[in-house]
């Protein structure tokens, strides 16, 4: 369980990352959907 969780993470990280070099400000845009599809597990 922890490591799926640890896993999600790291793919929302990267994506984060991934989306920022193609469209800077972008990230800011679809960070509530990003959060929401995370459903808010901090």
């Amino acid at each position: 369980m922890d490591e799926k969780l640890t896993d999600a993470r790291n793919f929302v990280a990267d994506h984060g990352a991934l989306f920022d070099t193609i469209c800077m400000g972008c990230t800011d845009i679809n960070r509530p959907l990003i959060d929401d599809m995370l459903g808010s597990s901090e």
